[in-house]
Order: structure tokens, then C-alpha cells, then sequence
């Protein structure tokens, strides 16, 4: 199963996919924390061209370079599929979604045609989406010192409403929208027994 932890900026995704994380490997399930753009070498070039810190490219082209980073991740060697293919459990801390959200700017066909190839092999799929308010999220990015290139109050809102018109297009994938308003302990809580439930389910049809 391929775990996937969305949201805005500052919605509290990282500390739950790390939470989760802890949790199943204290429970001897070989789990596997994967973040994106990843730590590859093209993930750290598309990193840097999301920051916005290489000069004179557009969301064609940023498009590119993540959608060329999560399918070297997927299909290379002791990838994602291969993993999954093994039992491992995959907690991803944002992944396409998050590419259709925060680049809308692309042409939408090239975006379905990307999470069409994305999601191909990815059969047991679960997003988690964790919705906070703006002025909370901002209040926490806040606390980091820096803001980056899609850390802006205008764009926020933007990708807050972008999240839940696309999550309606994810029709194949099981989706829940967690209310990220709730402590983080009840939060966790609330994500561990749906993927437990998840898991065991997936076991029993093994």
C-alpha cells in the first residue's frame, strides 16, 4: 500500500507521515518514508527549480522535471513499485496531487495524462489530505523563518480550493480529508486506524 500525505503548506502532513511512520515500524510493518521532490539527484534539480532558484523556468518546464522525479522513483531500481510489489508500505509525503495542484498552470490534459501513467501500477493507493484553515498553515510556515515560492498568501488560497476540486477527479483512489484543526495526537490517531484497518484488510485477501 502507498500511503499519501496532501495539503496546503503548513497543514501538519510531514509531522503526520513521520508520526505514521514511527508507529508501524514499532509494530514490525516494513514501511518506507519517501518525501517529494525526493533526494535523487533530479529531485534536488527539481527542488531547486520549485524554489524558484533556477531562472527562467515555467510550469511546462518545472512540470517536467517533478513528473521525471517521481517516475524514476516509481520504476527504478528497489523503487516504489518494486517495494510495494514486496509488501512494503510506502508513506509519501506529498506526491502527484500536489504537482497537479500547485502547477494548474499546465495544460490539464498533460496533467491527466501524467497522473493517468503516475497511478498506472500504484493499485493500492490511500490519500490523506489535511485540511487547516489558512490563517493556521500560515501561522506555522511562520515559524520556519522563509518563505518559498508557493508559501504566499494569495497562492494558498489558490491551491486550498484547487485541492478539492481536483480530489474530486481522484474517483480510483481512496481518499479521506482529515480536519487538521484537531490536535495532533487526534489526528494521528484517526490516520493510524484507518490505515491499520486498511492494512489487515489487504493481508486478509492475500
Amino acid at each position: 500500500m502507498i500511503i499519501i500525505f496532501e495539503g496546503i503548506d503548513g497543514c501538519g502532513k510531514t509531522t503526520q507521515a513521520n508520526l505514521l511512520k514511527e508507529r508501524l515500524k514499532r509494530e514490525s510493518i516494513d514501511c518506507t518514508y519517501m518525501s517529494f521532490p525526493s533526494n535523487s539527484r533530479i529531485g534536488r534539480i527539481s527542488n531547486e527549480v520549485l524554489s524558484n532558484k533556477v531562472e527562467g523556468i515555467d510550469e511546462n518546464q518545472r512540470f517536467c522535471f517533478v513528473i521525471a522525479d517521481m517516475l524514476c522513483e516509481l520504476y527504478g531500481q528497489f523503487g516504489i513499485v518494486e517495494k510495494l510489489n514486496q509488501g512494503v508500505c510506502i508513506i509519501c509525503d506529498r506526491f502527484y496531487l500536489s504537482t497537479e495542484v500547485y502547477q494548474n498552470k499546465v495544460n490539464r490534459d498533460m496533467l491527466q495524462a501524467g497522473r493517468n501513467v503516475i497511478f498506472k501500477d500504484l493499485n493500492e493507493a490511500v490519500i490523506f489530505f489535511i485540511d487547516v484553515s489558512l490563517e493556521q498553515a500560515k501561522g506555522r510556515i511562520e515559524t520556519r523563518g522563509k518563505n518559498e515560492l508557493y508559501e504566499i498568501d494569495a497562492i494558498q488560497q489558490r491551491v486550498y480550493n484547487c485541492y478539492y476540486e481536483i480530489l474530486k477527479e481522484y474517483r480510483n483512489v481512496e481518499k479521506y480529508i482529515i480536519d487538521g484543526n484537531q490536535s495532533i495526537k487526534s489526528i494521528a490517531e484517526q490516520i493510524y486506524g484507518i490505515v491499520k484497518y486498511k492494512l489487515n484488510y489487504s493481508n486478509e485477501k492475500r
